[in-house]
């Protein structure tokens, strides 16, 4: 992956002192890597990339907040709003459908490819997701029904991933691994920008594990080993949650919540985690919750 973050610094370089908007970069990047861990993309294609047009198509849609918020302020466009929105949304469903089109070609060249391999004996070695979704095995139920009673001791037959489930597993992976990534980077950047004390005490400790040992490569074990690196992303993270309105729940029984002030939940209420207001909460994370400090 070295030659992405070579063809990232590149770029950098011709923007150098001059204001960017490092989200859309930062978008090419993780699709970028996410192609190559996932879908076998051989070296870097940054800035070129096919998948990047689909995915922009399905996130960067601001129908959902107009379509919301606008006709609460003037009622009257409630219906036109409507029916743009559905319009848009075909456009949304459009780029969707391709990219699944496109993840299918994709993995029957690839399952192609192996069948060709296994015929003629060749050695086969993993590439990417793609690879190990293939060799995937789930359960299958499969039982013996005795005197109508289940013997759960035969539950033992399996199946391979269909090629639509491999689809859909990669399409899963790609999506929720490109603009949540691309949002956190962006914020992380943000807040470091902010507080060069900061930035300069990280730079000082990814030196230390670059430089200060016997190879300079970048590991996964020394990227453990920076602690402070880990209270920077998650401070980024409580900051600024991504996805934050995600965390939900669907009351199934009837129940109480609370110590000193009991409240029901009545069965069949869907209840939104406020996020926010626990990441911003004086109580939890000491003096100044709003700033920036990934010493807490």
């Amino acid at each position: 992956m070295y030659d992405s973050i070579e063809h990232l610094m590149e770029h950098f370089k011709t923007v150098e002192n001059k204001p960017i908007n490092i989200h859309p970069i930062f978008q090419e990047v993780t699709m970028d890597i996410i192609s190559r861990i996932a879908l076998g993309q051989n070296g870097s294609n940054l800035f070129k990339n096919s998948y990047i047009d689909y995915a922009k198509g399905i996130f960067m849609s601001p129908i959902d907040d107009l379509q919301h918020t606008a006709p609460q302020m003037f009622p009257f466009i409630k219906k036109p709003i409507r029916i743009f929105s559905e319009l848009y949304k075909t456009g949304i469903r459009a780029s969707s459908n391709s990219l699944t089109a496109n993840l299918f070609k994709e993995v029957m060249k690839r399952k192609n490819e192996r069948e060709t391999m296994k015929e003629n004996k060749t050695e086969k070695k993993l590439i990417d997701f793609i690879d190990l979704f293939l060799d995937a095995e789930v359960p299958e139920q499969k039982h013996s029904d005795t005197m109508g009673i289940l013997d759960k001791r035969n539950l033992k037959v399996s199946k391979e991933l269909s090629v639509n489930e491999i689809v859909g597993q990669c399409l899963i992976f790609l999506l929720a691994g490109y603009d949540t990534t691309a949002n956190s980077l962006s914020f992380v950047c943000y807040e470091l920008i902010k507080n060069p004390e900061t930035l300069q005490k990280l730079v000082e400790e990814i030196d230390d594990h670059l430089f200060d040992s016997d190879s300079e490569d970048l590991s996964y074990e020394k990227i453990n080993e920076m602690k402070y690196l880990d209270s920077v992303i998650k401070e980024s993270l409580r900051l600024h949650p991504i996805a934050g309105n995600a965390v939900n729940r669907h009351c199934m029984e009837t129940t109480e919540i609370g110590e000193k002030e009991k409240i029901q939940i009545e069965k069949g209420t869907n209840i939104t985690i406020d996020v926010l207001t626990i990441n911003y909460s004086e109580k939890l994370w000491g003096p100044e919750p709003e700033k920036f400090n990934p010493d807490r």
